[in-house]
């Protein structure tokens, strides 16, 4: 075999320095990381067995820093074009020749090698020695012995520890575990052992030591003693202590004697927390106890009483005080006024009135009433009638609020005679004391005269009765206005296409603002038709102190006309009655007395005309006005039409509006439809106090009874 020229050059020498023979050479470069071999053996050789070898000892590597080897191999011209090399690492060298275990090895495939030119090749070593002691680390592909290579001190030859459980030698064994361990003193990181050593043998051989034995003193709050595992000394274990109760208690200590804990007070004056949150300078008073000053909230003004919370914490809640409604308080600017029930105010109320304001009144608005005669009072253009009856009558105070109302403001109320309410908006009397009503408040509709505030259009859209329908010279009668309920439909005329009108709608019960009572429906027919009754009006009587009522208070509703005959055989139908309007009572103190008659009835409807063959005409009967003295129904108009149909009742608490009947048809007559009765209105009573009805009967429709507020 003849020998192939192996020679160790840094590849930059070699190029830079020397041209590729004419045979042709192979620059290798063998790359390794953190594990430096002791040895490196490149091996090349050719398809016809013959081999050749270098060996370059850890001292001749030339680079080290590069962590790379260069390696020149030259061939011979009688050797196969191409060769085959082989990359070795070694962990030990004797001479200087490599020995002792292959780390790792790396083979090349055939590589060409060009004439006159070099080929490369490339190895690069896998072994790790990270630790840096010197041993390569055990992994796929590398023959290395070190079992641990985060640690240096962990290395095949390194000596054992027999207290640490860690295979310091590598040889598969920790600690106690390692045949040179037996019996010898080890640690086996217990404090509370003494004369620790390895006992067994192979992997089930432990270090073991004594356990340290404490002894246990006397007293009636030791409850043992043990070896502590930081210190290894003895422990007394004694009863602890609860927290104290509170801050003025010192830390409990346990009596030996009793085994009971002891709290000591603390120095008086110190500072303390008494847990309460609406107490300030809270301190210690030397007997164990924390105590602070309370906060207590003040009430804004001697109408309210404290709820909760307190000065401290800002949080202060107050309500009006039920004891103190109606005590006298001061007002802004001075005057006089009363706690007010429902949220407290300082107010010339007690309560809250509905639909105005009692103190934006000026004062100098309040004066007495005096009425020395019957007198009507008209809300549209706010005149008396006669005038010469009210005797420095009070200025009007008109209310924008729905539809318009007027406030009187009064000081006294004297009725002397009786008061009639007319006109487009609804009355308030607002009365800033006691009032004794012993004549009569009346804002009842008259026939097609409405109460004050009445038959509003915008009020009655669809509380309005339904008109009648005429047709073949006949009308239909005109349907009731709604009101508690709804009205009642009129009655059909006998001509085909003479159809009644329908009742209006229920409603008006709302009494802020305050609303009239509204029309029934006008009969078929232009001038022989009847009109339908007018709303009852709207009143409100509030008063500061006192109301007692012993006469009559009423909105009722007016009746509806009856329907003409003509001479030329035209009858018309009647018209429905109108519905009650709204009375409204409030006071401090309501008093209902036996005489007295609160009433919103309905009107009743008016009888239709009539017409004979023979050429006699009849004219029907109009319907009764809603009542003012009594629950009964207003009659519906009867008996002067020979073939009209008869008005139906007006609405109360003993009845709901009754229907108009239709026309009689006998051979040669017509008649027109009767009119329907109007729907009762609404009553509300609103007292502070418990109100005092004596006849629950003389009120009509049953009341909205708010008492007490």
């Amino acid at each position: 075999m003849r020998r192939l020229w192996i020679l160790g050059l840094l590849l930059t020498s070699v190029a830079c320095r020397e041209k590729a023979p004419p045979e042709g050479a192979v620059r290798v470069t063998v790359n390794y990381g953190s594990y430096r071999p002791e040895c490196l053996r490149v091996v090349a050789k050719d398809a016809q067995g013959q081999e050749g070898r270098t060996e370059i000892l850890q001292d001749n590597f030339k680079d080290p820093d590069g962590r790379k080897i260069l390696v020149g191999v030259f061939r011979k011209a009688e050797w196969s074009r191409e060769l085959t090399l082989e990359v070795s690492s070694f962990d030990n060298s004797e001479g200087e020749a490599c020995s002792g275990n292959v780390v790792e090895q790396h083979s090349s495939p055939p590589i060409p090698v060009p004439p006159g030119d070099f080929a490369t090749y490339e190895a690069t070593l896998r072994a790790k020695d990270d630790d840096g002691d010197s041993f390569a680390a055990r992994e796929e592909g590398v023959m290395g012995l070190d079992c641990d290579d985060k640690s240096a001190e962990v290395h095949p030859g390194a000596a054992e520890r027999c207290s640490v459980a860690v295979d310091y030698d590598c040889n598969g064994f920790k600690g106690c575990q390692d045949s040179r361990c037996q019996q010898s003193a080890c640690d086996d990181d217990n404090p509370c052992t003494t004369g620790d050593r390895c006992e067994g043998s192979g992997v089930s051989a432990q270090c073991k030591g004594q356990a340290v034995q404490c002894e246990t003193p006397a007293g009636a709050c030791v409850l043992g003693a043990a070896c502590s595992q930081e210190t290894g000394q003895c422990v007394v274990t004694r009863k602890q202590c609860a927290a104290p109760t509170n801050t003025c208690l010192e830390a409990g200590v346990c009596n030996d004697t009793t085994g009971n804990c002891d709290y000591a007070p603390k120095q008086a004056s110190m500072s303390c927390d008494d847990n309460q949150a609406c107490t300030t300078g809270d301190v210690c008073n030397g007997s164990g106890v924390c105590q602070g000053t309370q906060t207590p909230c003040t009430p804004s003004s001697i109408c309210f009483r404290v709820k909760s919370g307190c000065t401290a914490l800002g949080n202060c809640i107050e309500e009006p005080d039920p004891a103190k409604v109606s005590t006298t308080c001061t007002l802004e600017g001075g005057t006089n006024g009363v706690c007010r029930a429902t949220d407290g105010k300082c107010s010339r109320f007690p309560y809250i009135p509905s639909n105005f304001d009692p103190d934006t009144v000026p004062s100098a608005s309040i004066i007495p009433l005096n009425i020395t005669c019957d007198v009507t009072f008209n809300s549209e253009d706010l005149s008396w009638n006669p005038a010469t009856c009210v005797s420095n009558p009070p200025t009007p105070i008109e209310l924008s609020q729905g539809s318009g109302m007027v406030l009187l403001a009064l000081s006294n109320l004297n009725l002397n005679a009786s008061l009639r309410l007319e006109g487009t908006r609804p009355v308030i009397l607002a009365v800033y004391g006691d009032a004794t009503l012993n004549n009569h408040i009346l804002a009842n509709g008259r026939g097609t005269v409405p109460g004050a505030g009445g038959s509003l259009e915008q009020a009655c859209t669809v509380r309005r009765g339904r008109g009648g329908v005429f047709s073949g010279s006949v009308g239909g009668g005109g349907g009731g206005a709604g009101g508690g309920t709804a009205g009642a439909a009129g009655g059909n005329g006998t001509a085909a296409g003479s159809d009644r009108g329908e009742g209006g709608s229920a409603g008006g019960n709302v009494f802020v603002p305050l609303e009239g009572g509204c029309s029934g429906g006008s009969g078929g027919g232009d001038v022989e038709a009847g009109k339908g009754g007018a709303g009852g009006g709207a009143v409100q009587i509030s008063v500061a102190g006192t109301l007692t009522v012993n006469q009559r208070v009423s909105a009722s509703g007016g009746g509806g006309r009856g329907g003409q005959g003509t001479a030329d055989g035209k009858v018309g139908g009647a018209g429905g009655g109108g519905s009650g309007g709204q009375v409204l009572l409030e006071a401090h103190q309501l008093n209902i007395g036996n005489s007295s008659r609160l009433t919103a009835n309905g009107g009743a409807g008016g009888e239709g005309g009539g017409f004979l063959s023979g050429g006699t005409r009849s004219n029907g009967r109009a319907g009764g006005d809603g009542l003012v003295d009594s629950a009964n129904q207003a009659a519906g108009g009867r008996d002067d039409s020979t073939s009209g149909g008869d008005g139906g009742a007006g609405g109360s608490r003993n009845g709901p509006p009754g229907a108009g009947d239709a026309g009689l048809s006998v051979a040669g007559s017509s008649g027109g439809g009767g009119g329907g009765g109007g729907a009762a209105g609404h009553i509300r009573l609103r007292s502070v106090k418990s109100c005092s009805i004596s006849n629950a009967n003389s009120i009509s429709p049953a009341t909205d009874t708010q008492c007490p507020l």
